[in-house]
């Protein structure tokens, strides 16, 4: 028996030959319950839609490529400051509980939080998410794991994560060549 988890319900997926069955489960209401109460919750507030962040964002330019070469953080960090100030203020001031003292702790949950609002609107904007993808898979992350970063918007799905892992191969390659021309004396060690 294995899980499969979509957004609003979890399912016991069972296959007795004739197909595959799916089952809910206890845990399937207590979600929906779950989503049905943050629904609720949001309904009070006045939406206005707004194209103020519809701009060309870091986060959908830059390219596996670049991300090596940047520091992404800087990079958001410049762009609140001059696309969205208000927001970045805003955000600063839930996370830093004295001004007086700033931690790069505060600095970063404010660009993660930042990141993730961006990729909810639209999820070209994910550069953050191609970065904590591979820091996930780096550090042997299994794919459900993944899935749960995901669904919170701090990383890619498990199937762009194929894709991204490509890309970062060809890259490196690609890297690995231009280095080999200009430095003929590297030493190449591994296992093919």
């Amino acid at each position: 028996m294995s899980k499969y988890r979509s957004p609003a319900s979890l399912h016991e997926i069972q296959d007795n030959g004739d197909g595959i069955q799916c089952k809910r489960t206890d845990k399937d209401d207590d979600l929906d319950n779950g989503v049905k109460s943050v629904l609720d919750a949001v309904k009070g507030v006045n939406l206005t839609p707004s194209s103020k962040y519809d701009f060309q964002s870091v986060l959908k330019s830059l390219t596996i490529d670049e991300l090596p070469k940047i520091n992404i953080f800087l990079e958001i960090l410049k762009e609140m400051k001059e696309r969205c100030p208000d927001l970045l203020y805003d955000l600063m001031n839930v996370a830093v509980k004295n001004p007086s003292v700033i931690s790069i702790r505060n600095i970063t949950s404010v660009i993660v939080a930042y990141s993730a609002l961006m990729f909810s609107r639209n999820n070209k904007n994910s550069a953050f998410q191609r970065c904590t993808t591979l820091m996930a898979v780096a550090g042997n992350a299994i794919d459900e794991f993944i899935r749960r970063l995901n669904q919170i918007g701090i990383s890619l799905s498990c199937t762009s994560k194929l894709r991204i892992l490509e890309k970062a191969g060809e890259t490196s390659k690609n890297l690995l060549v231009e280095k080999l021309k200009t430095n003929q004396r590297m030493k190449i060690t591994g296992v093919y």
